[in-house]
C-alpha cells in the first residue's frame, strides 16, 4: 500500500493524522463552499458535508445573512493538544474516531452591531458594548467518525459531534 502525506489530502497513515486532516475538511466546509469528495477526502460526502442541514450548507446560509447586514464571519478549526482517540470497532473492520479540536470563529461589523443576535442567529457575546465592532469565539469540540480497515479503502464517515463554549469576547 502506498502511503502519502495527509497533507496532500490522501487518506491519514494513522488516527493520529485524524485531528490535522479533519481540521482542514471542516476549516473548508465552513466557507460555505459545496465539498466533493476530493476536498472532503478522506471523509465521505454525507449529510455532515453535504445538504442544507450539513456544516457546509448551514455556513453558507448563516455567511449570506451575516453579509446582508455588512458583517463578515470567518472561522476555522485546528487540532486540539492530545487530539486524537481511535477504539477498534467490535466488528474488527475499522475504528471509531473521536477527534479533539479548537474552533475558532471571529465576527466583524465596520459600521458596528447594536443588536443581541448576530443576523445569523448567534448570540452575540456578553457582556458587550452597546456597539459591537468585533467578536472572537473559541470553542472545544469533538468529532465521532467511523474509519473502516485500510484494505477496505473507504472513506470515513462522520457520525457525531458536541462543542462547549470556551471563550467569547465582544469589542
Amino acid at each position: 500500500m502506498h502511503r502519502r502525506d495527509a497533507a496532500d489530502g490522501a487518506r491519514p497513515a494513522r488516527a493520529a493524522d485524524y485531528p490535522s486532516v479533519l481540521a482542514r475538511v471542516l476549516t473548508q466546509a465552513q466557507t460555505g463552499t459545496t465539498q466533493t469528495s476530493a476536498t472532503a477526502s478522506p471523509f465521505a460526502v454525507n449529510d455532515f458535508l453535504a445538504g442544507s442541514s450539513s456544516i457546509t450548507g448551514q455556513a453558507a446560509t448563516e455567511i449570506r445573512q451575516d453579509h446582508r447586514a455588512g458583517v463578515t464571519f470567518t472561522g476555522g478549526f485546528t487540532p486540539a493538544p492530545d487530539a486524537e482517540l481511535a477504539l477498534p470497532l467490535a466488528s474488527g473492520k475499522g475504528f471509531w474516531l473521536i477527534g479533539f479540536l479548537i474552533q475558532h470563529g471571529t465576527y466583524s461589523s465596520p459600521a458596528g452591531f447594536r443588536a443581541k443576535s448576530w443576523p445569523d442567529g448567534n448570540q452575540v457575546a456578553t457582556p458587550r458594548p452597546a456597539v459591537v465592532h468585533h467578536e472572537s469565539d473559541t470553542f472545544i469540540t469533538t468529532y465521532t467518525a467511523i474509519d473502516p480497515l485500510r484494505s477496505a479503502n473507504g472513506t470515513v464517515a462522520l457520525d457525531g459531534f458536541f462543542g462547549w463554549p470556551l471563550t467569547a469576547t465582544a469589542s
